[in-house]
């Protein structure tokens, strides 16, 4: 079995236990556990010292599995979600998540990763991660692995360390709302 394979294997196994992993996304080193897993999202806040209020970003693989958590996907919101450049749709009406990763309006925040190391754990997990930038709340994201803070690391279960990481754009992602008229907010 490749390395990758087996971080992913090992990966799939802590987060169906309800654990957090350190993974690396096309933007930054995330820091996620299951999406859909109330306790294991309490726990991810925890470790990261944030209020779950403030909501957190999900990543699916593709459109398919974002169909399964949100109702009314427009030909916008598929442009948008399927663009090379990593953006973040906030959806306001989603189904079969727990209230911990939403947003104070109750809205959701999805992004279809680019990332084929994030698609591959994706759909051996087959549900959306919490994607958090991989630092304590009050800290700046680290700029790569190296830039860790050391209890951080600890603090999770697992810590994906692939050989060669794709590259990352160090920047967090855009993140866009649509109005019901279909105009385009940009958040971040």
């Amino acid at each position: 079995m490749s390395d990758r394979s087996n971080d992913i294997a090992q990966a799939v196994i802590q987060l169906e236990r309800g654990d957090s992993i350190i993974y690396p996304t096309e933007t930054l080193w995330a820091l996620g556990c299951d999406a859909t897993n109330e306790a294991a999202v309490e726990k991810l806040s925890q470790i990261k010292g944030r209020a779950t209020i403030k909501g957190y970003v999900l990543l699916v693989d593709g459109l398919e599995m974002l169909s399964q958590y949100v109702r009314h996907i427009t030909a916008t919101m598929r442009s948008i979600a399927s663009s090379s450049a990593p953006t973040t749709i906030v959806f306001s009406e989603h189904q079969m998540l727990p209230p911990n990763v939403l947003g104070p309006d109750g809205s959701v925040a999805i992004r279809i990763t680019q990332s084929t190391f994030c698609k591959q754990l994706l759909r051996a997990f087959g549900k959306p991660l919490i994607s958090t930038s991989a630092n304590y709340a009050d800290q700046p994201p680290p700029k790569g692995f190296e830039d860790m803070n050391e209890d951080l690391l600890s603090a999770v279960q697992y810590i994906i360390h692939l050989e060669v990481p794709e590259s990352m754009t160090q920047q967090v992602s855009t993140i866009v709302k649509l109005s019901p008229g279909g105009d385009i907010e940009t958040i971040r």
